[in-house]
């Protein structure tokens, strides 16, 4: 998978990326939203982890431009300071997933394999409908 890391803080991004490159995945980063809508032109992504708060952005605010830009993101964002009033906000807004800061390498391994599961139904369902279109009269 292609995977996209929203965070201001270099030592975030650059650890997060280590870990997911570790897992095989390709890794773009981005200190804030304007340069991860600029990654997601340049070349779509599977799943982003996405900070809540990025120096003076709101992360939720990024999130619903992210999913704009490319609907099936799957998007996780991650907080130091995690809650349950924040978590349910994301999700509301889309969010794929809801991770606290600091998180382990097993934590995101988790996430990314949630996200590759989802993937494989969402197509194996479009296979299907796509079946079923074809066989119909």
């Amino acid at each position: 998978m292609r995977v996209l890391i929203v965070d201001d803080e270099p030592a975030i991004r650059k650890t997060t990326g280590l870990a997911v490159e570790a897992m095989g995945h390709e890794v773009v980063a981005a200190p804030n939203g304007l340069r991860a809508l600029k990654e997601l032109e340049a070349g779509a992504c599977e799943a982003c982890f996405l900070d809540r708060k990025l120096g003076a952005e709101d992360g939720l605010d990024v999130l619903g431009k992210l999913l704009k830009a490319q609907p099936s993101l799957a998007v996780v964002m991650v907080t130091a300071f995690a809650n349950i009033s924040t978590a349910v906000e994301a999700m509301r807004r889309g969010a794929f997933d809801f991770i606290p800061k600091p998180f382990t390498p097993e934590q995101i391994r988790q996430v990314l394999d949630k996200v590759a599961r989802n993937h494989r139904l969402e197509r194996r369902v479009e296979q299907l409908e796509s079946q079923l279109t074809e066989e119909s009269p």
